[in-house]
């Protein structure tokens, strides 16, 4: 780390008897900057194949992260500009497997974490939670996730160490956020899954699986427990049968289940007795 200094002619701050300035203090917390890493991947191309054939091809573009700490606060940033998966079957009717919903150029995921090392009230959150996903529009083919499965059945005893691993983990962050205050934002918009009747067929179905956002908010209680109010909404569910053509692109579309939505209220508190009220 270089530290730079550069005299401005003003008087410092350490001259005896003179009273220092406190006012830009937290303001100056906030832009110091302790530590500063960031790492930017172009592309990432893996391959799925085995000595029989070759099964997909999974191409990740422009994905970056950051972390940043500061006094007061740690921030970990990171994106994911898109993601493709292909069938390269020259005789498949259906390449394009998983692909973005291009009417928008914005980035496929966008995260960020802001973990703070201190804080004046035990209301005010502990980690800000900021996530945004683009829609994501599936094929499914069976034969083609079957093929996926027999490939990932070679590493079984590395998925199951996985598993048990991620139990572990999602134990011991349970007991975490027992009595963290996290503060969340999360906005997803709706996954598109479209379902031929066959590999060879150009008839099917489509399920909008329905845009999603989660926010919360943080209040006292009666008795002075903290109280988390998570608020999420589901819209835009709607199932239809459809036409597609080559590329999976809807060409006619009858409606079977009309876009609806969704509301949910999930109330949690955060000390007493942990109760959860859902609504």
């Amino acid at each position: 780390a270089v530290v730079s200094t550069q005299s401005t002619g003003e008087e410092p701050d350490t001259v005896p008897g003179k009273i220092k300035k406190v006012g830009s203090v937290a303001s100056v917390n906030e832009e110091l900057i302790k530590v500063h890493v960031a790492a930017v991947v172009e592309n990432i191309t893996l391959v799925i194949d085995s000595s029989k054939r070759r099964y997909a091809d999974i191409s990740i573009t422009s994905c970056q992260a950051e972390v940043i700490m500061r006094p007061d606060k740690m921030e970990l940033i990171s994106s994911v500009r898109s993601l493709d998966i292909r069938e390269p079957n020259s005789e498949a009717l259906y390449k394009n497997i998983l692909t973005l919903d291009s009417s928008a150029d914005q980035e496929l995921l966008s995260f960020k974490m802001v973990q703070y090392n201190k804080k004046f009230d035990e209301i005010e959150p502990d980690i800000e939670l900021t996530v945004k996903m683009r829609s994501l529009h599936f094929i499914f083919l069976n034969y083609f996730v079957q093929n996926l499965l027999h490939v990932l059945d070679v590493f079984s005893n590395a998925r199951d160490k996985m598993v048990s691993a991620s139990i572990e983990t999602a134990k011991y962050a349970k007991e975490s956020s027992a009595s963290s205050v996290i503060s969340l934002s999360i906005e997803v918009e709706s996954p598109v899954v479209k379902v031929p009747r066959s590999s060879s067929s150009n008839e099917g179905y489509v399920v909008h699986l329905g845009n999603i956002k989660m926010r919360n908010s943080f209040s006292r209680s009666d008795k002075g427990n903290i109280r988390d109010v998570i608020d999420v909404e589901i819209s835009h569910i709607a199932l239809s049968r459809v036409i597609l053509g080559n590329q999976g692109n809807v060409l006619r579309e009858r409606a079977i289940l009309e876009p609806c939505e969704l509301d949910v209220e999930i109330v949690r508190y955060l000390s007493g007795n942990n109760t959860i009220n859902i609504t």
